[in-house]
């Protein structure tokens, strides 16, 4: 999984998360560990795109073009040990009607593997 995809994954858990919207236990499982699991890949992440980013309004074009260019090499650093929880699809049935941005948000955790 790409820095990129941790940070949309991130952000999609935490809008969820927000919502308020109840799911049964099992996801509400795999919710929690999978945001445990990207924040310690986030945390990786964080400091290195600070470094980056330092002094930014002060660079001129030239280096905001470098900057920019370091910063999407960081972003799709592929971290190939991610450990995603994975849930079926049957396990959100109970969760009741579920918008796509809600479904788009946990996609990323469903098993896609079952018959």
């Amino acid at each position: 999984m790409k820095n990129s995809e941790i940070i949309a994954n991130i952000n999609g858990l935490n809008k969820l998360a927000e919502s308020g919207k109840q799911f049964p236990v099992r996801v509400n499982y795999a919710i929690s560990k999978n945001m445990r699991e990207l924040m310690r890949f986030y945390e990786a992440y964080e400091p290195e795109r600070k470094k980056i980013m330092d002094d930014f309004d002060n660079k001129s074009d030239a280096e905001k073009e470098e900057t920019a260019a370091k910063l999407n090499e960081l972003l799709e650093i592929d971290n190939e040990d991610v450990n995603i929880h994975k849930i079926s699809i049957h396990d959100l049935e109970a969760s009741g009607n579920m918008t796509i941005e809600e479904f788009k948000s946990i996609e990323f955790m469903i098993n896609d593997e079952e018959e």
